[in-house]
């Protein structure tokens, strides 16, 4: 049993008895390691009260402030809806700590829950969802992806599908042209938001794996949609090898990735890029070229257009 006195503007004399959790969070832990890591603290605790503290100076790797507040308080929450016995120490607030261990057979022990790449992903768009949709408007990237539908626009069959529609942008353009319509983003958070750009139109969204859509069985689609995904995809064959048996006989796959990949400036992504540019490896036109010709099929139309002067927003169609 473990007891801390903390010192903090509105409980400078309280005294918590019980199981002190000590939360530490580094730039890739999300939201499906908070609660896994939660069912853990509330199984170990048993019947103690648990005091959480956020302790996010232990290590030079954290996370910054704005995701470690999230995690926090998403921990705070999945503890505390389990645990009716839950305290939490106030997030980023000058405060001292001090504990005391009054059994000689106390021990602390460290949890350790290690993210998957997918996670690590999901974590960071669950965060910066808002910052990246106000990025890609003020930076001309919606522009150019503007343009780069109307000129594939042709080739596009229903049903089609966006299988990482994001913030929902290509959407709306997809939406003025077509009815057959499925949405599909790994992050709660960006459905959210693609929800609110298309409100009123008839879409179905789904939150599964890109590479491996599990919520669509049998279904067959006439275009399948790939818009700044393939950049993060680590394994690209499995990849297309899984879209190609979601296909119509006739059916096509739809590239829409910059090239080369540059980080655009904008204050709305200042501090984040380190966390994006760590889960991405730009890929270019001839290699996803070589990659669709290799698992059978053709290219049909290879256009781009400008996102600034620096580097280019592709468009590449390839039938099955």
């Amino acid at each position: 049993m473990l007891t801390f006195h903390g010192e903090y503007s509105y409980n400078k004399a309280t005294t918590y008895e019980g199981f002190v959790a000590l939360c530490h969070f580094e730039p890739f832990d999300d939201i499906d390691l908070i609660r896994k890591a939660a069912l853990a603290l509330v199984k170990k605790a048993g019947r103690e009260q648990i005091i959480v503290v956020p302790f996010a100076h232990l290590h030079s790797k954290v996370a910054p402030s704005k995701e470690g507040k999230f995690l926090f308080q998403t921990l705070v929450h999945s503890i505390s809806s389990q645990h009716p016995k839950t305290v939490s120490a106030p997030f980023a607030v000058e405060k001292a700590l001090h504990i005391s261990v009054p059994k000689k057979d106390s021990l602390i022990n460290f949890l350790n829950f290690k993210p998957t790449y997918l996670h690590e992903v999901r974590r960071l768009y669950e965060v910066y969802a808002e910052d990246y949709d106000l990025h890609m408007m003020k930076t001309g990237h919606y522009k150019a992806q503007e343009r780069i539908y109307e000129a594939v626009k042709a080739h596009i069959y229903e049903p089609v599908i966006d299988v990482a529609c994001g913030p929902g942008f290509l959407l709306t353009q997809i939406m003025r042209d077509y009815s057959k319509v499925y949405a599909n983003d790994i992050s709660e958070a960006m459905i959210a938001l693609a929800k609110a750009r298309v409100k009123g139109k008839h879409i179905a969204f789904s939150k599964d794996d890109a590479m491996t859509l599990d919520s669509f069985g049998g279904k067959r689609f006439g275009t399948i949609i790939s818009s700044n995904l393939f950049y993060y995809i680590k394994d690209r064959e499995k990849a297309v090898q899984g879209w190609k048996k979601f296909l119509q006989d006739s059916g096509s796959i739809i590239f829409i990735e910059e090239y080369p990949f540059i980080n655009t400036k904008s204050k709305y992504f200042e501090g984040k890029r380190s966390g994006i540019t760590s889960i991405l490896s730009p890929v270019s036109p001839d290699e996803i070229t070589a990659l669709m010709k290799h698992n059978g099929f053709t290219l049909t139309l290879n256009t781009k257009t400008a996102i600034d002067k620096r580097h280019d927003l592709f468009g590449l169609v390839f039938k099955k």
